[in-house]
């Protein structure tokens, strides 16, 4: 009987883990090879914060599609904020300069060659806590000149990381389907995303108990740091830490107590709560149904040909009803 439990619960775990590597997200400008020498200095955060801010925009853009174009689609205040998380959130930044390093390192062998690991790796974190505080502009040089001069080096690894996260936005508005391998992206959820950062963090031979004691750890910090026990319990599983950070990176751009509510998105989802799947899991994301009476009254008696105060204000109304019944008919679910 032990025996037979034993197999069973290996095989479950092996086609849970097939099924997973099967439906995965992507990030885009990854290379296993260039990042895999810079493995140790890797956050679990690094992964699936991107990941899931990408994969929040790319729901919006599909779920919109019909309804918006893109350039409508990025005013909206909700896509407003998570393209600013990725194009200026710390860990995103973070991510972002190691992969700027792990591209330029043939600039630092002499120095490189004589530390032992431990040393390198705290030369080459000091080294991206030097390009996050710099104050200098990103410029990315096609000759190798930048080699030879720190200055433009800095300046070369600046223009790099800003790239990369810019790739993050653009692929999410405009190639939203590419982010995806063997699901949809009205499949995402945050499972899925959490699964994605795990296959991430494998492939640089990093333990699995390590993702998830680092996971866990980040969220209780945040916990203690943004004292949010009002919102939500201590965090005990994955998903629970997951949803923890997630808020906290998002307090840390933008003050609300316990809903995140987007008043001026003014746009109909194809949904019964008018949010997309991701928000919906995250719980504490919310998007009002705009409240607008599409039919009005008036006294017809009280109109002259010289009332243009009436006349104008009548003109405006039918403009915004027709708008409106556009809008609805085109988001009909």
């Amino acid at each position: 009987m032990l025996i037979w439990f034993l197999f069973f619960n290996m095989s479950f775990k092996f086609k849970e883990v097939s099924i997973f590597k099967s439906k995965k997200l992507l990030l885009p400008g990854i290379n296993l090879k260039e990042l895999k020498c810079l493995s140790s200095l890797f956050q679990p955060a690094h992964f699936f914060v991107p990941l899931i801010f990408v994969s929040l925009i790319a729901q919006i853009v599909d779920n919109l599609k019909n309804v918006l174009s893109v350039r409508d689609i990025q005013q909206l205040s909700s896509i407003k904020l998570y393209a600013k998380l990725i194009s200026s959130d710390e860990i995103v930044i973070s991510f972002s300069i190691l992969r700027a390093i792990s591209k330029t390192l043939g600039s630092e062998l002499e120095i490189i060659s004589v530390l032992n690991n431990k040393e390198r790796l705290f030369f080459i974190k000091e080294m991206e806590n030097k390009i996050a505080n710099s104050f200098s502009s990103g410029k990315i040089y096609s000759n190798k000149i930048f080699l030879f001069d720190p200055i433009l080096l800095l300046k070369h690894r600046l223009g790099i990381a800003l790239q990369f996260r810019n790739s993050f936005l653009s692929t999410a508005l405009f190639r939203p389907n590419s982010l995806v391998v063997g699901l949809s992206l009205k499949e995402i959820n945050l499972q899925i995303v959490l699964e994605s950062a795990k296959l991430m963090w494998l492939a640089f031979n990093l333990k699995i108990e390590e993702f998830y004691f680092l996971l866990y750890k980040q969220a209780l910090s945040s916990f203690k740091k943004y004292l949010i026990t009002k919102v939500f319990d201590k965090p005990k599983t994955s998903i629970e830490s997951f949803k923890v950070i997630i808020f906290c990176r998002l307090r840390t751009h933008i003050f609300f107590s316990r809903q995140l509510v987007f008043y001026e998105d003014q746009v109909v989802f194809r949904s019964v709560d008018n949010l997309v799947i991701l928000e919906r899991e995250l719980e504490f994301i919310k998007r009002p149904f705009f409240d607008y009476q599409r039919d009005f009254f008036f006294s017809n008696s009280t109109i002259t040909s010289q009332d243009l105060i009436l006349k104008n204000a009548i003109e405006q109304r039918s403009s915004q009803k027709n708008w409106l019944n556009y809008k609805l008919k085109k988001s009909h679910f």
